[in-house]
């Protein structure tokens, strides 16, 4: 009897997910889900990123057979030589590092990277952080290698990334906006104001990189480093720098913050006050 119920509980288990559409079934399954044209053009639009991989680490230019590696900076937005450039069309992204290089899997379903243009699958894992997967034949993901033997990265079997050695294998990556992509756009007519209106003093992050003195500018948390939190808008990236450690904020929170601009060791930071918009 106990077997019958067992049974009859497995298959309702089953119907239960049949039931619930394939985009709810395949998500029941697996938290790793492409990116839909609607949610890419939301989310993420091409432009200038540093790649943060889960090791702190970041990939740099196309040396030989390896992508160079860094430890992330305190401040992501500085690291002019490890920016990458990434052309995002719905689910597919091409990648090019800082010298233009595009680059492309080994090919042949074999661990490696070259030069080639490439149209790489853009997964988001649903974490805030983003995969580069091969297509095709090439049934690979891009990945910091941290074993002895390796130099950077490379596009690596996905049975090699979540195989015995998954451990030290990197593939998530937090993505830092340095420069959005910008299109010419039909001039519009301008629009009168209201010379009432007072005028609002919340600069872009951009402009905020550009001005002296004090400054206020909003953005959202990409990343967090004790008193130091860097916060980007479309425009820009620049690290706040507040007086103590004692925050409640998280990464995807919006921000605004006042300080006076300033440069630490060729890092662009705000020194003062900050609070959520």
């Amino acid at each position: 009897m106990k077997n019958k119920k067992r049974i009859l509980s497995l298959l309702l288990a089953f119907v239960l997910i049949l039931g619930a559409g394939p985009v709810q079934a395949a998500e029941a399954f697996s938290n790793n889900i492409a990116i839909s044209d609607r949610s890419a053009s939301e989310r993420l639009e091409s432009g200038n990123y540093v790649l943060v991989d889960s090791n702190n680490q970041v990939p740099g230019v196309l040396d030989g057979k390896w992508v160079t590696r860094s430890d992330v900076a305190e401040d992501p937005t500085s690291m002019t030589k490890f920016i990458m450039t990434l052309e995002i069309s719905g689910d597919q992204v091409k990648i090019k590092d800082s010298n233009g290089i595009s680059l492309a899997p080994l090919g042949g379903n074999k661990n490696g990277i070259k030069e080639g243009d490439y149209s790489w699958l853009l997964v988001d894992n649903g974490d805030g952080t983003y995969s580069f997967k091969g297509q095709g034949n090439d049934t690979v993901t891009f990945a910091n290698n941290t074993m002895s033997n390796s130099s950077g990265y490379r596009a690596y079997k996905n049975t090699t990334v979540s195989g015995n050695q998954k451990n030290n294998y990197f593939t998530d990556f937090k993505l830092i906006l340095i420069e959005k992509s910008t299109e010419p756009t039909e001039p519009t007519d301008p629009t009168p104001t209201d010379p009432t209106e007072p005028e609002s003093n919340v600069l872009t992050i951009q402009e905020a990189r550009n001005a002296s003195g004090k400054v206020t500018t909003k953005g959202v948390v990409t990343f967090l480093d004790g008193k130091n939190i860097t916060i980007q808008d479309e425009t820009a990236g620049i690290v706040f720098r507040g007086d103590t450690h004692d925050h409640s904020y998280n990464l995807g929170d919006e921000i605004k913050v006042t300080g006076s601009r300033g440069n630490f060791n060729g890092i662009e930071q705000i020194e003062g006050t900050l609070q959520n918009t």
